[in-house]
């Protein structure tokens, strides 16, 4: 027997993606596949190399904070003292 929580989330997640792809039929639109590189919400969601991030940080007209910032000490310098 299915997990009756589990199955109606699963359920009200099919019937949102219906209605998307109904939505995007109805109004003639078309959905494409956004590179990493190119996607801002990206940053949002998996780890990305610096500058890839520090470009869509600044897309998304979020400045940085903390100390190094507040200081006007340059971001580079902390990665690099932190890298793996």
């Amino acid at each position: 027997m299915k997990h009756a929580g589990k199955h109606r989330r699963t359920k009200q997640l099919r019937i949102k993606d219906l209605k998307i792809r109904e939505y995007v039929a109805e109004n003639g639109m078309v959905v494409k596949p956004v590179a990493s590189k190119e996607n801002v919400a990206d940053m949002l969601t998996k780890p990305l190399p610096v500058e890839t991030f520090r470009r869509h940080r600044a897309q998304l007209g979020v400045r940085a904070s903390g100390s190094a910032a507040m200081s006007g000490a340059d971001e580079s310098s902390w990665h690099e003292k932190n890298a793996e």
